[in-house]
This record gives C-alpha cells, structure tokens and sequence, in this order.
C-alpha cells in the first residue's frame, strides 16, 4: 500500500475518486439523474457578460458559478439572469436551488432574491471571510 501526496493531482485520478463515490451513492440514489446546465448572456459581440453554471441532481440545482463582468453589476443583470434560471429550472422539474456565496461576494444579492441562509462556516478560506450556504424552493412560487 502507498500514501500518494500531490497539490495537482492528475484529472484521471480525481475521476476515480469521483466514480467510486457516485458508485457507492447510486445504492441510496439509484435513479439520480445529474445534468450541468449553464445560462450564459453575451453581448453583441458575442462575449460572455454574465453567466451561470450548475449541477443538476434530479430535483434539485446546486449553482456552483454564477458571474456577472464587472462593467454590468448594479444593472439588475444578475437578478434577470436568475429570473431566467428560475423559470428554465421549473421547467426541466427543479424544486430546489442551492449555492453557496462568500461574505465579500453577494449575501445580500442572494437574500433579495428569497435564499435562505442554512448554514456558515467562518473563518473559511480564510480569517475574515466567511463561506455562507443558501437554499430556494421554487415549490412556494408555483
């Protein structure tokens, strides 16, 4: 047996840790369908301006990116984005929205938009900054 210690493990290696824990999981979820849908809005020249990026796990979506280019904050462009994401995500059977923000990002943001705050670790990632955990129904809204 070997104790391997790496700062930038290898893609394939991470897959593997992945796999075997979606392997064990599939006997409590068997029948979780995952899909990573992305919203992207772009400007007339065709670049990115704000987007978001997520995984879909059944029922629920947890946002893992959302970002809005900093010549477009404070225009309401994250609140149409997530308008957006809301009803697409009703459609494709979402009942839930999940993320997680840090302290200096968008507590705030998120709060106006009906997130509930569940949880928090402190001190993460660094001293000072929190790391804050936010869930939505979309069922009430239905």
């Amino acid at each position: 047996m070997q104790f391997d210690f790496t700062l930038s493990p290898d893609e394939k290696d991470v897959d593997a840790l992945y796999d075997g824990l979606k392997a064990f999981n599939d006997q409590f979820c068997p029948d979780l369908k995952e899909q990573k849908p992305a919203w992207f809005v772009r400007d007339n020249n065709e670049e990115i301006i704000a987007g978001l990026y997520g995984m879909q796990y059944s029922n629920t979506l947890f946002i893992k990116y959302l970002w809005v280019s900093e010549a477009h904050r404070h225009q309401h462009l994250g609140s149409q984005l997530m308008n957006q994401v809301e009803a697409k995500a009703k459609e494709i059977g979402v009942t839930d929205l999940f993320l997680d923000t840090y302290s200096f990002q968008a507590p705030r943001f998120y709060e106006n938009l009906g997130f509930e705050n569940v949880g928090m670790y402190t001190g993460f990632p660094q001293k000072g900054v929190n790391r804050i955990f936010y869930q939505k129904s979309l069922q009430a809204q239905a």
